[in-house]
């Protein structure tokens, strides 16, 4: 019998998201083509999942091939990725009560070509309709299956796991069919799961502790869910303006507002801020420590390495996709104390694995060379400092309109130093006021106790 830790039932967006995560914890363009790159995820089309038997530590479940061969697999986790009528959901998990249920909109529509001719059905030409016989005429009828106004449909499960399997991507959630929400909120379902399951895979945690730690994902996944719902809602609401007065309007107040972009974009920042950042009363059990500030997003600019080229910001602080990492802002030479935090790594005695002093980033903000800092890193940890536009366009790199070399430390005025999780996700803080060499070891610990790496970590994919 074949064997996996992590068996991803579907291919559509939030699966194939989650082979790569767990593969090397990133996505890319072509996810199918990654998928490839890495040896510890096999990819395979063709199956049909038919049954499933769910024991203590593990499930084994049976599929069959393209070629009609049926075989089984063990696995430690299963992950319903394979849509809104998959089986996992469908044949699994609904009998045991998880199901999809109404969200925000509750009419279930049908899109039909707008040029569309029809013939409305008469008494001559469907003379057995029930309809007719209760006194309807033609055009009553036509009303009844062509309403003028119809709302699409938004649904969610009303749980999102049950022991060792879970559901992502469209398998948990509809959306309707403008926003591309489905999409986005299938992915960020596999980034928070991804790194979730390399830890209970690689870590000796009790049931206890694994329930809990997918109860904080699905608690963060429904807030994500609501987020994202309101923007397709929003979005909705545009397209579908059926008064052409008040598209009228809407179209001109755009126009006008466009004529003065900082305003635009004040009114969008203010309109999209902070849509996904985590708190406590949507988030109970969330990975994130509400209290140091933690939950928010951080923002992504260019930074360099002294007298390196030029790279963005993730791709630096995050040097290991399978651990976490710890930025320090550094506003005073001083903050640089690599010692202090290897002390305070130390004393905190983590698993290995998780965080260590190649994951260090000091993060130079003070606006001062750099190169002084040197002295100060005998320990471990590397610098980087934010690139102007300037610098960006030398390098023959072109920003982005209203590129901002200081949104890291605008986003986070209190912060002074950060765990981040290794994707572009939300992040924990430690307090400004608070000196490093100060920062209790339980702190750091309280922040990471639950990390693990996911870099090594084995998945099957299995899709019709």
């Amino acid at each position: 019998m074949e064997e996996t830790s992590v068996l991803i039932v579907g291919a559509g967006p939030s699966g194939l998201a989650l082979g790569a995560l767990l593969g090397r914890m990133n996505v890319k363009r072509e996810i199918r083509a990654l998928l490839k790159e890495f040896p510890t995820v096999e990819f395979r089309t063709g199956c049909e999942v038919i049954g499933r038997e769910e024991l203590a530590d593990y499930s084994i479940v049976d599929y069959v091939e393209q070629g009609g061969t049926r075989k089984q697999i063990r696995t430690t986790w299963l992950v319903g990725a394979d849509g809104k009528r998959g089986v996992v959901r469908k044949k699994f998990l609904e009998p045991e009560g998880i199901k999809q249920v109404e969200g925000a909109w509750k009419y279930v529509g049908t899109w039909v070509a707008a040029n569309l001719k029809i013939t409305i059905p008469t008494p001559k030409s469907h003379p057995e309709f029930p309809l007719w016989q209760l006194g309807y005429t033609p055009e009553q009828v036509h009303e009844i299956f062509w309403p003028s106004g119809f709302q699409f449909a938004t649904k969610i499960v009303n749980q999102w796991f049950i022991r060792r399997a879970m559901l992502i991507g469209d398998a948990a959630h509809v959306f309707p069919p403008f926003g591309g929400q489905g999409i986005a909120t299938g992915i960020r379902d596999a980034q928070g799961l991804a790194w979730r399951l390399g830890m209970m895979s690689r870590m000796k945690l009790t049931t206890e502790v694994q329930q809990k730690i997918m109860t904080g994902w699905s608690q963060e996944r429904r807030h994500g869910w609501q987020a994202a719902m309101e923007a397709t809602k929003l979005n909705g609401s545009i397209v579908n303006l059926r008064s052409f007065f008040k598209g009228f309007i809407f179209r001109t107040v755009m126009r006008i507002l466009w004529w003065f972009p900082s305003i635009a974009r004040y009114r969008t920042k203010e309109s999209f801020k902070d849509k996904l950042a985590f708190n406590h009363e949507s988030c109970p059990d969330g990975f994130f420590i509400g209290k140091a500030g933690g939950g928010r997003k951080v923002a992504q600019v260019w930074v360099r390495e002294p007298g390196a080229s030029p790279q963005l910001s993730d791709s630096a602080f995050i040097r290991d996709p399978g651990h976490f990492s710890l930025v320090v802002l550094v506003r005073n030479q001083s903050d640089a104390d690599a010692a202090a935090i290897a002390d305070l790594l130390a004393e905190a005695n983590l698993p290995e694995g998780l965080l260590t002093m190649d994951d260090v980033t000091f993060y130079d903000i003070s606006g001062s060379s750099s190169q002084g800092m040197t002295s100060n890193l005998k320990a471990g940890g590397k610098v980087y400092y934010p690139c102007t536009g300037t610098e960006l366009l030398e390098e023959d790199i072109t920003p982005i309109p209203a590129y901002d070399v200081t949104a890291v430390q605008d986003r986070l005025p209190n912060c002074r130093a950060m765990i981040r999780i290794p994707i572009k996700s939300p992040m924990q803080c430690v307090s400004k006021r608070t000196r490093l060499d100060s920062v209790p070891s339980s702190r750091i610990r309280e922040m990471i106790f639950t990390a693990a790496s996911a870099a090594s970590m084995q998945a099957l994919l299995i899709c019709s």
